[in-house]
């Protein structure tokens, strides 16, 4: 559980990335309004995902977003797909580019 290390650090922003019903092809994403947040498909949660991210929000200030990629499938014992994994590593390079963009400004 990081929600401990995330409130340390203090955070202005947090991006959340979470497997989301989405009606899209696997490894399709796309950035969730809150109002997107109540009515996709989390499946894989105790709590809610908007009851998470309230909760971050009060104790960190910051602004959040969620990141939601279609699964390809979430039952259980299932392993990340390849369009999955994909997805996940061209987004960790996008971020990676900008991040490494933001320290020379």
């Amino acid at each position: 559980n990081y929600t401990g290390k995330i409130i340390k650090e203090n955070p202005d922003t947090i991006l959340i990335v979470d497997a989301v019903h989405l009606d899209l092809a696997p490894g399709e994403y796309d950035i969730l309004k809150e109002e997107d947040i109540m009515r996709a498909g989390f499946t894989t949660h105790d709590t809610s995902p908007k009851m998470f991210m309230d909760y971050l929000k009060n104790r960190t200030k910051a602004d959040i977003y969620m990141l939601g990629i279609q699964p390809k499938s979430v039952s259980f014992g299932e392993n990340v797909s390849d369009e999955v994994k994909k997805t996940l590593k061209e987004l960790t390079n996008e971020m990676k580019g900008v991040l490494g963009c933001m320290n020379h400004i």
